[in-house]
């Protein structure tokens, strides 16, 4: 990473801590690799929003906040819609918890991302957060 990306946003997620959790990827690539966005997330029993960062990198997508919580990287898949845009998805399975899974979809035009995420938690409640952003520039 460069250190303009180093720790977006969240002072405990230390770089080793970032690449750790894309090390433990098989080495593939993706569209939006190199990528990173800034965002804030909503969530309907919530007041205020909260700071996301999102990174694609070897074909894979990472939510800085969601590190803590025993989320790491997951694989991403990615299309072009036919105004430009790039749609994309992903599933990433709890590190600590096999039940728990978080699945993005989202979109990315001109450097603006949209989307939400659904939280599965182990007992099978769902909560959706919806988010949206721009981009950080690009990170290696």
């Amino acid at each position: 990473m460069n250190a303009k990306h180093d720790n977006p946003g969240n002072p405990t997620m230390s770089p080793a801590a970032i690449d750790a959790c894309f090390d433990r990827m098989a080495s593939r690539s993706g569209p939006l690799d190199g990528q990173a966005f800034e965002a804030l997330a909503t969530d309907a029993g919530k007041k205020e929003p909260e700071p996301l960062h999102l990174l694609f990198r070897q074909g894979a997508l990472l939510a800085v906040e969601c590190m803590p919580h025993g989320f790491g990287a997951g694989p991403y898949v990615a299309s072009t819609a036919g105004d430009g845009a790039i749609a994309f998805t992903s599933e990433i399975r709890s590190l600590d918890h096999e039940t728990e899974n978080h699945l993005w979809k989202g979109r990315i035009k001109n450097g603006v991302i949209t989307g939400s995420m659904v939280w599965t938690d182990q007992e099978g409640k769902q909560t959706e957060l919806n988010f949206e952003g721009k981009a950080m520039g690009p990170v290696e």
